[in-house]
């Protein structure tokens, strides 16, 4: 495998584990009564393929990755995770970005965001920082970016950058806004 490949693995098998890690939360802040409930939106499709098979395809047209609802609203985000301390804009697509913006609706109970980790590793050891990236705040930033409008340096958020205006993810994200 060339080293371009492993990389490649490597961080989707990061974005997998942060991807578990968010399941796990979700299913223990549902037991303890702290949301109401969550699903998965996996954007994946079972079809039939040559000669009956059955497949599992993936859909790239796929929902976002998580939905959750509370007594304060119901969410919807993408997980998304770097090994930087930046985390590129670009790793958001627009087909994401549009179902983010179409859900945010803060009037009516509806928030949606990004559930941010940096993972950052240096001498060996992994350091983790977790946010929420409440799309009322990311959005413009994200359009303006994909637009061609960001301020040099604006491709990318810094950690400094995501604890100055992002909030801590955690079950507090859904307790009646973001």
């Amino acid at each position: 495998m060339s080293a371009r490949a492993l990389a490649g693995q490597r961080a989707h098998d990061r974005g997998d584990d942060w991807e578990a890690t968010i399941r796990g939360h979700l299913a223990s802040w549902t037991a303890r009564g702290l949301i109401l409930g969550w699903q998965q939106q996996a954007p994946l499709t079972r079809r039939v393929g040559p000669g009956g098979e059955r497949v599992i395809v993936v859909d790239r047209e796929g929902p976002v990755d998580f939905a959750a609802w509370s007594r304060g609203g119901a969410w919807m985000w993408e997980a998304k995770h770097t090994s930087s301390d930046r985390w590129p804009l670009r790793l958001l697509d627009e087909r994401q970005a549009r179902l983010l913006s179409s859900w945010h609706a803060p009037d009516l109970h509806r928030y949606a965001g990004v559930a941010l980790r940096f993972r950052i590793v240096t001498g060996g050891l992994g350091q983790d920082s977790t946010w929420w990236l409440d799309w009322g705040t990311l959005g413009p930033l994200w359009w303006s970016w994909s637009s061609g409008g960001a301020a040099r340096g604006g491709a990318s958020l810094r950690v400094a950058d995501v604890a100055d205006w992002g909030g801590p993810w955690g079950w507090r994200v859904f307790g009646g806004g973001a």
